[in-house]
């Protein structure tokens, strides 16, 4: 019998155990007919056309531009601020380098700028291109240190405070 299967009485018949259960027992059929027999599931059918899309409603037309009003007076000037200090601006090549940890480093000189807020720019003085150092760290107000991870160019820096 299949999973799906559903069975009639065609005999009137009082139940006994094990030999007229519809599909299992040995003596089923004397009794039962299939009603429906479950059979395996058909391929699908092929999917209808759309329908053609409506046409699209006109556009509006648009509305006139408003005027533009005047123009307001000019407030009067505030006054000047104070002057600041002229910058120290120090330019070097690094190009002796030490070892240490796997990197390279150099000191600038920047006694001269002293412990005032400075603008770092870094080149490679061959290539006349901008590069990044690995780090920089200043070392007081006397040196600033460029950590590199090679050791066969010349650094140009610049230093502006």
């Amino acid at each position: 019998a299949s999973f799906f299967s559903s069975f009639i009485c065609t005999l009137s018949h009082t139940s006994s155990a094990g030999n007229d259960e519809p599909g299992v027992d040995s003596n089923w059929k004397t009794y039962w007919d299939y009603l429906v027999i479950g059979g395996t599931s058909g391929t699908s059918g092929s999917s209808g056309t759309s329908g053609s899309s409506g046409t699209s409603g006109s556009s509006g037309t648009s509305g006139s531009s408003g005027t533009s009003g005047s123009s307001g007076t000019s407030g009067s000037s505030g006054t000047s601020g104070s002057s600041g200090t002229s910058g120290i601006t120090v330019s070097s090549t690094l190009n002796s380098w030490t070892s240490s940890g796997g990197l390279y480093y150099s000191d600038a000189d920047i006694t001269s700028i002293g412990s005032h807020d400075v603008l770092f720019t870094c080149y490679d003085d061959n290539e006349n291109e901008y590069i990044l150092p690995y780090q920089v760290n200043t070392m007081g107000t006397s040196a600033m240190r460029v950590w590199m991870p090679i050791n066969s160019i010349d650094v140009r820096i610049v230093i502006k405070s």
